[in-house]
């Protein structure tokens, strides 16, 4: 059994070490799907041991074998090689799925998890989820959900989605810091971004603020958000969810967290401190903007 394992590691280790070829399937496109799907056909016609030995670990060693056979597979690029793989074990997403449904946290955000009590939660809450996957396709491989989340937004993602259970308000903010965005902005540019905010909440009403970073990260050409410019996704951000700026007017008005976090869920059904920052240093990069006529 240590022989077998020994072999999946390596053959693991070597297939996802060239991931610096990955090109975002940006080359993907309905034709690249069909022909993946009828190699994978082939390989299956050709490659699947009939055995019963083993028979627990069956998926797991045929996860090995055919990392092994795609990194020696030459004319396939890095993403079509993944996306064999996925459409292979999972072509219905089925682990994208429960991944936006399961409350799983990052490794990043764990590890600065000071708390003994939450840090075993969070590290219960990713076994089980790794549980639940081999349970839906026979095997665990956090890589095969990465790569799902990049298919799905380059390639799949047609509607916004929401309910999202996992945590990406923590994700968004650590990929964008706020301290490191200025929010500065020309009248003529904030006024297409209020008109796009307004839009969104009458199509979709005010969503979630976790469903919202999820969208902001994951979906931006759906909502009409182009990303160039991180201002921008902190600007939509903030019109969407609180385009009186009432997280300002709490904090400028209440001098302890405690207040300020009550207030604040009481009025927007949220607190975050990242937010109310947002919205602090939007007025402080906009003295000229009308808003602030209003906070102080």
């Amino acid at each position: 059994m240590s022989y077998y394992n020994d072999n999946y590691s390596i053959a693991r280790k070597r297939f996802y070490s060239i991931y610096k070829n990955f090109n975002g399937f940006r080359d993907i496109n309905e034709d690249v799907i069909k022909r993946i799907d009828e190699l994978i056909q082939k390989y299956k016609n050709t490659h699947i041991e009939e055995t019963s030995f083993y028979l627990r670990n069956f998926k797991s060693r045929e996860y090995m074998n055919l990392l092994n056979y795609l990194y020696y597979k030459k004319d396939l690029t890095y993403d079509e090689k993944v996306l064999f793989i996925i459409r292979y074990f999972d072509p219905e997403l089925k682990l994208l799925n429960l991944y936006f449904e399961s409350d799983t946290t990052d490794r990043e955000d764990i590890e600065k998890e000071e708390n003994d009590f939450i840090r075993n939660s969070q590290l219960d809450a990713n076994l089980e989820f790794s549980s639940k996957c081999h349970e839906i396709i026979g095997i665990s491989d956090p890589y095969i959900v990465k790569y799902e989340l990049v298919f799905f937004k380059r390639c799949l993602s047609k509607e916004l989605k929401f309910n999202i259970k996992k945590d990406f308000i923590n994700k968004f903010f650590r990929t964008y810091p706020i301290e490191k965005v200025n929010l500065s902005i020309s009248d003529e540019e904030l006024e297409t971004i209020i008109q796009n905010a307004r839009d969104y909440k009458k199509k979709y009403g005010v969503p979630s603020f976790n469903d919202l970073l999820f969208q902001l990260s994951e979906q931006k050409s759906i909502i009409n958000i182009s990303g160039k410019s991180i201002k921008e996704l902190f600007i939509f951000m903030m019109y969407v969810l609180d385009e009186e700026f009432r997280a300002l007017h709490i904090y400028n008005e209440y001098c302890k967290w405690d207040l300020i976090s009550a207030e604040c869920r009481r009025e927007l059904g949220f607190y975050n401190k990242n937010f109310i920052e947002s919205e602090r240093r939007f007025a402080e990069d906009n003295p000229d903007n009308p808003i602030n006529l209003t906070l102080f």
